[in-house]
C-alpha cells in the first residue's frame, strides 16, 4: 500500500488506498513524503480542510503549502468545497467529534450558512455514540412564543424556516472512529453571499491572540471601538478579523464580569485615480444637481449663503434647536409645549393662525421679540408650510450631528488633504459595513406580523427595509382608528373622506385615480416622507387590495434601493505609503498569534526572542543600500502622474494674535 503524506508541523494528512479518510496527529519532526495514491483524507487539527481527489485521478503536482496558512475563502479550497456531494462524504471516517465538527464548520463557511448542534446520543456509560449538526435555520420557532399576547415589545425577527441541511456521524466501536451516516446538502433558503459570511454566528469568534492584544491596547486608554478599528486595519478588512465589534464587546464584558464576580493636493488626485482604477463603481467627479431640501440650525451666515447659492432649495430650521431656543428666550415650559405643537403638528393655515394666537395670548408673550421673529420665519419651521416638501422624515440636524461626531474620531484640523481623504475612506468603510450588516439581517430574518391587515403588512415586510418597515407598520396600525364618512365616485377618480376615532371633527380626504393608481391625501405625508399614510391604507382596505400599490412605494426605502453587488470594503490603494502600512499591519497580525503562544512559557519566550532578532537582521539586509526614503518614493510616483495640482496658497487667518506672539511683543 502506497501513501501520500503531508506535514505542517502539528498535523499530518494521510491519503491511503483502503477507501477510508482519517485524520492523524503527526510528530513535529516528520517531513514531507511525496509518495501518493489517489484517494481521500481529511485532517483538521488546525481547523483547515483538504478536499479529496477525484476517483481515478492522479495529481503529479506536489502540495507544498502550509495548511495553517490556507484561509477558508481561498479559491482552491472554496471551489472544491462548493462541489462536494453527499456521495463524496458518506462513509468517511473522522478520528474525533471535534475533527468532524471543524470540517462541517469549514464547509458551512464556504457555502454561506451557519451551523449549530442538534442531536447527541449517549450510551448507558455516558459515551457519545451519535452527534448531529444542522443548518441554523432548521426547524421553526415555537408557536406559543409567536402567538404570545402578553409581550411588552415587538418580537425578534424569525430566522428559522425549516431547512433540512444536516451532517451526522456515528461511532464505530470496533474501529473507534466516527463514520459519516448523514450529509444533506440541500437548503430551503438563499445562502448568504461571500461578503455576508463574516456575520454568520458560528463563524464569529474572538481569538485568544486578538483578545490579548485588545486588553493590552485598552490598558493604555483606547476604547473598544478604536481597538476594533485597529484589528480591522491589521487584517485589511472587516471579514478578515473573524468577529464583529459587538462580539468583542461581549467577550470583554464576560471577562469583566468574571473578574468582578509630493504635493498634498496632487496626492489626493493620485489617490482618487487609484481608487477608480481598482473599483469601477467608484466615482469621484461631481455633478450639479437640482436644489433640494435642507435642515440647518438657523445660523445667519448659513441662511444667507443658502439663499444666494441655492435659491430654489427649501430651507428648514432644526426642531431641536428651536425647542432649546424657545425655552431660553421665553422661559415658560408650558409655552414651549404649545410652540412645539404648532411646529410639529400638520394643520391648515387658518388652524395654525388660530392656534398661534391662542398660545401667545394665553401666555402673554405678544411683545416678546424672539416670538415675533419666529412668527415672521414660520414658513421655515412650521409643519403646516413644509408638509408638501420631501424631507425624508428629517426634522432636526441630529442625524447630521451624529455623523459629524463619528467622523471627528478620524479627523482633526491639522490633517493633510491626502490624509483627510484616507481617513474619510476608512470611516466610510465602517459605515458601509454597518449597512451591510443591516442587509444581512433583512435577508435572514422574517418579521413577525402583528397588525390587523396581515396581507398588506406581509407585503410591506417583503418590500421595505427593516427600519422603514417599522414606520410603515405604525401607519397600518393607525388605520384601525379610521372610519369612512363619505365616498364620492367621480368620472375619473374616487374621493374618500375619513374621520379618526377620538380626534374631534377633523377629517381627511383621499383622492384616488384608478387609471393611474395615484393617491392624493390631504395629510400630505407621502409627499413629505415617502411613506404611505394610514388613510391610503384605509383606501386599499376598502378596495380589497392585498399588496401595496407601486405608486405608494418609494424606491429609496426598499430593499432594492441600491445595487446588490458585493462591495470591496478593504480600502487598499496601490501607493507606496499605503502598501507599506498594509504590509506592516498584515505582519503585525500574524506575529500577534505567535507572541501569544510564546508568552505562555519561558522557553517559548526565549526562543521567540532569538528568532525575532535573527529575522530582524535578515530583513534589514534585504533593504537596498542606496534606497531612497519612503516619502521620496511617493513624491516620485506622484511626479510621474499626468495630473499635477499644486497646493493652494495658505491664507493668513483672521482674529486675535496667538498667545505666544503676544507675550513676545509685550516683552520687547
Amino acid at each position: 500500500m502506497s501513501r501520500r503524506m503531508f506535514t505542517n508541523g502539528t498535523s499530518q494528512l494521510d491519503f491511503n488506498n483502503d477507501g477510508q479518510s482519517r485524520w492523524h496527529q503527526a510528530d513535529t519532526t516528520q517531513t514531507l513524503n511525496q509518495e501518493y495514491t489517489p484517494n481521500d483524507s481529511y485532517n483538521n487539527s488546525d481547523c483547515k480542510f483538504h478536499v479529496p481527489f477525484a476517483e481515478g485521478h492522479v495529481s503529479t503536482t506536489p502540495v507544498m503549502f502550509d495548511y495553517n496558512l490556507v484561509q477558508p475563502t481561498d479559491d482552491l479550497l472554496h471551489s472544491e468545497l462548493l462541489s462536494l456531494q453527499a456521495t463524496d462524504i458518506m462513509g468517511k471516517e473522522f478520528i474525533s467529534v471535534t475533527d468532524a465538527k471543524e470540517f462541517y464548520k469549514k464547509y458551512s463557511y464556504c457555502m454561506g450558512f451557519s451551523m449549530r448542534k442538534d442531536r447527541v446520543s449517549r450510551d448507558t456509560h455516558g459515551l457519545t455514540k451519535i452527534r448531529r449538526w444542522v443548518c441554523s435555520k432548521e426547524g421553526y420557532r415555537s408557536k406559543k412564543n409567536v402567538d404570545r399576547t402578553d409581550r411588552l415589545r415587538h418580537p425578534r425577527g424569525q430566522t428559522r424556516e425549516g431547512c433540512r441541511a444536516s451532517f451526522r456521524i456515528n461511532l464505530d466501536k470496533d474501529k473507534m472512529l466516527w463514520v459519516v451516516t448523514e450529509f444533506v446538502t440541500e437548503h430551503s433558503h438563499i445562502l448568504s453571499p461571500g461578503n455576508h459570511s463574516q456575520f454568520l454566528r458560528c463563524h464569529r469568534n474572538v481569538k485568544d491572540s486578538d483578545l490579548s492584544q485588545v486588553q493590552s491596547l485598552r490598558s493604555v486608554g483606547m476604547k473598544t471601538s478604536q481597538v476594533m478599528d485597529h484589528l480591522v486595519d491589521q487584517a485589511s478588512s472587516y471579514a478578515g478579523v473573524g468577529h464583529t465589534g459587538k462580539d468583542l464587546q461581549n467577550r470583554l464584558d464576560t471577562i469583566r464580569r468574571s473578574a468582578t464576580q509630493n504635493f498634498d493636493a496632487d496626492s489626493i488626485i493620485s489617490y482618487m485615480i487609484a481608487k477608480s482604477e481598482m473599483d469601477q463603481r467608484f466615482f469621484f467627479r461631481y455633478t450639479i444637481m437640482e436644489d433640494g431640501s435642507m435642515v440647518t440650525d438657523g445660523d445667519r451666515a448659513m441662511g444667507k449663503a443658502i439663499s444666494l447659492v441655492m435659491p430654489s432649495a427649501v430651507h428648514r430650521l432644526c426642531s431641536w434647536h428651536l425647542e432649546r431656543n424657545v425655552q431660553t428666550n421665553v422661559g415658560n415650559s408650558r409655552f414651549t409645549q404649545a410652540f412645539t405643537h404648532c411646529m410639529l403638528t400638520y394643520m391648515t393655515e387658518s388652524e395654525f393662525e388660530t392656534q398661534w394666537l391662542k398660545a401667545i395670548e394665553m401666555f402673554g408673550v405678544q411683545q416678546n421679540e424672539w416670538v415675533k421673529l419666529m412668527y415672521c420665519k414660520r414658513k421655515l419651521w412650521a409643519e403646516t408650510f413644509l408638509r408638501n416638501t420631501f424631507f425624508r422624515g428629517l426634522r432636526s440636524t441630529q442625524r447630521s450631528e451624529s455623523i459629524n461626531s463619528f467622523l471627528n474620531r478620524f479627523l482633526h484640523r491639522r490633517l493633510k488633504l491626502y490624509e483627510f481623504m484616507n481617513h474619510i475612506d476608512k470611516a466610510m468603510s465602517r459605515l458601509r459595513n454597518n449597512e451591510m450588516k443591516d442587509d444581512f439581517d433583512t435577508i435572514n430574518e422574517h418579521l413577525v406580523l402583528v397588525t390587523h391587515l396581515l396581507q398588506l403588512e406581509k407585503h410591506a415586510a417583503e418590500v421595505y427595509t427593516r427600519n422603514t418597515f417599522a414606520w410603515v407598520r405604525d401607519e397600518i396600525k393607525s388605520e384601525a382608528k379610521l372610519s369612512i364618512l363619505n365616498c364620492v365616485d367621480d368620472m375619473d377618480s374616487v374621493t374618500y373622506t375619513f374621520k379618526k376615532f377620538s380626534v374631534g371633527d377633523k377629517t381627511w380626504n383621499v383622492r384616488y385615480t384608478p387609471s393611474t393608481n395615484i393617491f392624493k391625501c390631504s395629510c400630505k405625508m407621502f409627499n413629505t416622507t415617502g411613506i404611505p399614510c394610514s388613510h391610503a391604507f384605509s383606501v386599499m382596505k376598502a378596495m380589497n387590495q392585498h399588496h401595496i400599490l407601486e405608486t405608494l412605494i418609494l424606491q429609496r426605502w426598499t430593499k432594492n434601493a441600491k445595487d446588490v453587488s458585493e462591495l470591496d470594503l478593504s480600502s487598499t490603494v496601490t501607493v507606496p505609503d499605503v502598501m507599506q502600512l498594509a504590509r506592516y499591519g498584515a505582519l503585525s497580525s500574524k506575529c500577534s498569534k505567535m507572541s501569544y503562544f510564546a508568552s505562555m512559557s519561558t522557553e517559548g519566550y526565549k526562543a521567540a526572542n532569538v528568532a525575532i532578532d535573527n529575522l530582524t537582521i535578515q530583513m534589514k539586509g534585504l533593504l537596498p543600500s542606496s534606497s531612497t526614503s519612503r516619502h521620496e518614493n511617493v513624491r516620485q510616483s506622484q511626479m510621474e502622474s499626468s495630473v499635477q495640482v499644486k497646493d493652494p496658497v495658505v491664507a493668513a487667518t483672521k482674529g486675535s494674535i496667538k498667545h505666544k506672539k503676544k507675550i513676545q511683543w509685550e516683552g520687547s
